[in-house]
């Protein structure tokens, strides 16, 4: 239970802090840091999307490779016990039960939204369970899916300005590019 209370105060936290961060992208939306040689403008909710991804990395790695080990450690020993002790006290099977029903069924056509979970079991197109640990992949790898799809349309029109064209513009535009030019050849020279 110990064990099972740190992995939800990190998943909180992590809530807590993903709020946050969309709070703050609310806060300075449409600032921007500017650079004027070569003449670049670079919106500040660039600056905490894409810090949105190395937090929910390190999160993971501390939900699912530190806390989430110490739960499974005990979960194990428990059932050690239980094994143990089945014949003298048959109620004792709690840890048993709970690892029965955990696990859940995750198939047919609505699968292929889970493409990033690497959890071997889940891979086992036979069973095709997510458990524990599928689960730790699915909360916090869609959060960096998703912001990491968001941020490149994002970037293309409008996160990122030269000479107040986005990039889409610079790529498709002929003004912006003519104008783009003349700034960076003075850069490149």
């Amino acid at each position: 239970m110990h064990f099972n209370d740190m992995g939800m105060k990190i998943r909180n936290l992590y809530f807590t802090i993903l709020a946050a961060a969309m709070g703050l992208i609310g806060v300075v939306q449409g600032k921007r840091v500017l650079i004027s040689y070569p003449d670049v403008s670079v919106h500040l909710a660039l600056f905490v999307l894409l810090a949105v991804i190395p937090i929910s990395m390190l999160f993971f790695f501390l939900d699912a490779h530190w806390y989430h080990r110490l739960l499974l450690g005990a979960v194990k020993q428990c059932g050690e016990i239980e094994k143990k002790y089945k014949s003298v006290l048959p109620e004792i099977q709690l840890g048993t039960a709970i690892s029965k029903e955990s696990p859940v069924k995750f198939d047919g056509h609505w699968r292929w939204l889970l493409w990033f979970v690497t959890e071997k079991r889940f891979r086992d197109k036979t069973t095709s369970n997510l458990h524990s640990d599928a689960k730790i992949e699915v909360l916090y790898k869609s959060v960096i899916w998703a912001v990491a799809v968001l941020l490149v349309p994002y970037i293309l029109f409008g996160a990122l300005e030269f000479g107040h064209c986005s990039l889409f513009a610079l790529i498709f535009d002929p003004s912006c590019r003519a104008s783009a030019d003349t700034g960076w050849h003075s850069v490149i020279h």
